[in-house]
């Protein structure tokens, strides 16, 4: 009988029993600590999220209001940048490039239609708001028919000083394009009226374009039926006084100062221009070297002196005979402060009969020029100048001017026909 193996007998574990977690007794100071320490984790994480959302809300804001607040930075309240951006100028780098912010309290009080900028560019030229307001919303409003003819803003701004609302009107009426009227714009002299008419002429330049059509009755022999208002006669000392081309009523020189030379007696004493004076004073002096003694018998005259001498004269010779030698006021070079008639010592005692037969008048003749001065009318250039020869009338234009015109043998009106006009013109209504 085989024996049979007995199965092995499997051991049960039974699993142990786990043996209960001792809790210390933990003082409560610490249990306090714990409680803090969770909670500052959840202080720390809030105050996170809600910079960071601060954060986007601020950067989104800012994105959106950028140009407010580039504005405000530059000092404008936060109203006026809220005007700016609304104006109908519409770009605000014009506002940021300014040195300073516009002062908008200026434009509050008068209807504008918020052109601020070019309102605070004008400003410089007319003080007086109105006049501002209205040339720059009349501008506006034939400016998108400028750009189409070729005339950008920047183009347009360098002429508001010069240009009226009407002239700008004008070229877009005659519908002249930019490129055609950019080489007679660029010329402080152009008369806007007559552009079309350069553009006809067959002159070579510009300039002499300019002269022909707008200014050829600088040369007495041509006329013109136009006459010009000098608007400021101390911006040249080279300014053209004549008929049609008058001074203003109130001008009078600021800085006439009284020569210490030698004038005839029962003439006021002479008064010129403070450079025009010094120079006749060493003209003076280099002739008395030489024994020569030129006096003066009239120089400065106001507007109203020359009126009334004027009067005196036609009333006395007749119109037909005195225009030839004495111009109505406001047509006189003696309101400048830089003219002056002569005479000798010679011709007071009767040794001479006119100035002009004077050892004075020889040496003048030869030796003005070095001092800055011309003889204004001379012989056989009568049909030029417009008045009868005066050997006696000289004039100061600075030594560059009068000696150019002197080797040249020039007449002023003659110079200002081949240089233009330094100084400015404005056609007399």
């Amino acid at each position: 009988m085989e024996n049979k193996k007995k199965p092995k007998r499997r051991l049960r574990f039974l699993p142990k029993k786990r043996k209960k977690k001792q809790v210390s007794n933990l003082p409560v100071k610490n249990k306090q600590k714990r409680k803090k320490k969770k909670h500052s984790k959840t202080y720390y994480r809030n105050r996170n999220i809600i910079l960071i959302v601060t954060l986007v809300i601020a950067l989104f804001l800012g994105f959106s209001n950028r140009q407010r607040l580039r504005l405000m930075m530059k000092g404008y309240t936060f109203h006026d940048a809220g005007l700016l951006i609304k104006s109908k100028d519409g770009d605000i780098s014009d506002y940021l490039k300014l040195k300073d912010a516009i002062n908008m309290e200026d434009w509050e009080e008068i209807e504008n239609d918020g052109h601020y900028y070019d309102y605070y560019l004008l400003k410089k030229t007319y003080p007086d708001v109105a006049t501002v307001v209205t040339y720059i919303d009349g501008f506006y409003t034939i400016f998108p028919k400028l750009q189409e003819l070729g005339y950008d803003m920047e183009t347009c701004r360098k002429f508001m000083d010069t240009v009226s609302v009407s002239e700008f009107r004008l070229l877009v009426d005659h519908e002249i394009e930019y490129e055609e009227a950019k080489p007679y714009l660029n010329i402080p002299y152009c008369i806007i009226r007559d552009i079309e008419d350069y553009i006809q002429t067959d002159a070579k330049t510009p300039e002499e374009a300019i002269m022909e059509v707008s200014y050829r009755n600088v040369n007495s022999s041509k006329q013109l039926d136009r006459e010009y208002v000098i608007v400021d006669p101390e911006q040249s000392k080279s300014v053209l006084v004549k008929e049609d081309y008058n001074l203003k009523q109130d001008y009078e020189p600021k800085d006439l100062v009284e020569p210490d030379v030698l004038y005839a007696y029962g003439t006021p004493a002479p008064s010129l221009r403070k450079e025009a004076a010094k120079a006749y004073e060493k003209m003076v002096a280099a002739a008395e070297k030489k024994d020569l003694q030129l006096v003066v018998t009239s120089s400065y005259r106001s507007y109203a002196d020359q009126d009334a001498l004027y009067d005196a004269y036609v009333k006395e010779y007749g119109y037909a005979y005195i225009k030839k030698y004495c111009l109505p006021a406001g047509c006189s070079e003696h309101q400048l402060g830089t003219s002056l008639d002569l005479t000798s010592y010679s011709v007071l005692i009767g040794e001479h009969y006119s100035f002009g037969d004077t050892d004075e008048f020889k040496w003048l003749k030869k030796n003005a020029h070095k001092y800055g001065f011309i003889l204004r009318y001379p012989e056989s250039k009568e049909n030029i100048t417009g008045v009868e020869c005066e050997p006696w009338h000289i004039r100061y234009v600075g030594k560059e001017i009068a000696e150019e015109m002197y080797e040249d043998n020039l007449t002023l009106e003659e110079y200002i026909l081949e240089n233009g006009f330094d100084y400015s013109l404005a056609i007399q209504s």
